[in-house]
């Protein structure tokens, strides 16, 4: 559908470099949490975007989101308990995932049709997340 191959390799799952997750929104904290970011072997972050399938149990559905490498590098967190995983809070009132609703979209066919941002699977290195802006802490 994506244009594609499933190639399950390394620090990725397709063939754009991207890898494919599911999460959910945990309703004791409202936490969305995305794991396993980084290789259990090697500590290694996923080489690409992340194509996220979120089940949200406030609405009972299933929602998307097509994360940029360069977007979840800036968001993740570094601490030792945490630092395998993307969270972001979600506000029922407003139905938004704070610090990834910029990347949510409409239908599972847009989530596998975004095209990669990465080209080749070291792109992404200590440099280019220097010249990525942070979010604030009032952004998250």
């Amino acid at each position: 559908m994506g244009g594609y191959e499933f190639v399950d390799k390394p620090h990725y799952d397709n063939s754009d470099y991207s890898d494919t997750k599911t999460a959910s929104i945990n309703t004791h904290d409202r936490f969305a949490t995305v794991g396993a970011i980084l290789s259990q072997y090697t500590g290694k972050p996923k080489a690409g975007d992340l194509r996220v399938v979120l089940y949200n149990p406030y609405c009972d559905r299933l929602d998307y989101y097509f994360m940029p490498k360069a977007g979840w590098e800036s968001i993740r967190e570094y601490g030792e308990a945490n630092r395998g995983k993307l969270r972001a809070r979600y506000n029922p009132e407003q139905d938004r995932v704070h610090k990834w609703h910029k990347w949510r979209v409409s239908t599972f066919q847009e989530l596998a049709e975004m095209p990669a941002t990465v080209t080749e699977p070291d792109q992404f290195t200590q440099t280019t997340m220097a010249q990525t802006p942070l979010l604030s802490l009032f952004e998250w």
